[in-house]
């Protein structure tokens, strides 16, 4: 027995993507020092973690860099980032009845469809906390020159199964932190705050879908809204059109050779035609006859039941021998 709802559940990961992928950008930064002689030395990487910017500043200033707290203060320079606003982005939007097909592996009559992803924007913060400027500096050209002002990266599998999806991470804004004034911290953190934007897209449940293999229109009189004819494409190997003059609002009456044991045929399931192929939907049971309406035929548009010939419910699985068929005004 399967869980309540899984069967409309679904969850690509979109968010977790996007926060993985931002934080890859910053994940290689290095801090060093210059020597008398041009040579670097003391090159670190930078630390980056996702959290509050709150958070790293507490422990920054509450627990400072000293000797005499090994293992426990948080060391500078390092990078925290967040993220810190979703907002609908409706500059990106599309019409909301479009759809998505996605094909089916190993099954070319089955398509996977969903409608068009929703954009938004997510907004992102990354802080950089440093003890002094030049190391601060150094952080700041190692990121700037990448974003002008957005840099786009390819991210697979965000709107659905086997998609790649550009998404455009853009800098808007940096803001600079120098807390001169107040107590005289061991450790005053210079803090550069870099403001971007990222475009993404949400998609919702996908579900598959059967390839269209039958259309059909019905054409009226536009006056008496009468039935005129029902024009049909059937998919074969090269689409075939076919013409019908059979009204499919017609209701036909259909009786049965010693019906056994009474009509067990149930109102609105198909019948179908032993020997014609023709299908029709019960609309009423009746003693020993059904009435029958919607009728149709992919071979031949303008033929009905025969006389004589079997008719098969298709859920009731009855089989009854037709002996008469009667239009119904």
């Amino acid at each position: 027995m399967g869980v309540a709802g899984t069967d409309s559940y679904f969850y690509y990961g979109t968010t977790k993507k996007l926060v993985a992928v931002f934080g890859a950008f910053f994940n290689d930064i290095y801090t060093g020092r210059k020597l008398g002689d041009g040579t670097l030395a003391n090159m670190s990487r930078v630390p980056l973690s996702y959290g509050p910017r709150s958070k790293f500043l507490a422990r920054i200033t509450e627990m400072p860099d000293i000797d005499s707290k090994p293992g426990i203060s948080i060391k500078l320079p390092r990078m925290s980032f967040e993220i810190t606003g979703i907002s609908y982005d409706s500059t990106s939007k599309l019409n909301n009845l479009n759809r998505r097909k996605f094909c089916v592996p190993g099954d070319e009559n089955l398509r996977d469809s969903a409608f068009t992803a929703v954009p938004y924007n997510i907004t992102f913060e990354l802080n950089i906390f440093a003890r002094t400027q030049d190391d601060a500096l150094q952080i700041m050209e190692q990121i700037l020159p990448t974003f002008r002002p957005d840099y786009t990266v390819a991210i697979k599998d965000i709107e659905g199964p086997g998609t790649v999806t550009d998404v455009p991470f853009m800098l808007t804004d940096i803001a600079l932190s120098d807390d001169y004034e107040g107590d005289l911290l061991p450790v005053r953190p210079i803090i550069y705050t870099l403001s971007f934007t990222a475009k993404v897209k949400y998609m919702g449940a996908i579900k598959r879908q059967g390839i269209i293999e039958r259309a059909m229109v019905n054409f009226r009189d536009p006056e008496t809204e009468k039935f005129i004819g029902e024009k049909v494409v059937v998919k074969t190997d090269a689409p075939t059109e076919f013409i019908s003059t059979i009204d499919p609002d017609a209701e036909y009456e259909i009786e049965f050779n010693n019906p056994y044991q009474g009509i067990t045929f149930t109102v609105g399931e198909n019948v179908i035609g032993e020997d014609s192929g023709y299908g029709g939907v019960v609309k009423e049971v009746t003693g020993s006859s059904i009435i029958v309406h919607r009728l149709e035929n992919m071979y031949d548009f303008d033929a009905t039941y025969g006389l004589g010939e079997n008719l098969i419910g298709s859920v009731s699985g009855e089989i009854e021998q037709i002996s008469s068929i009667t239009l119904l005004s």
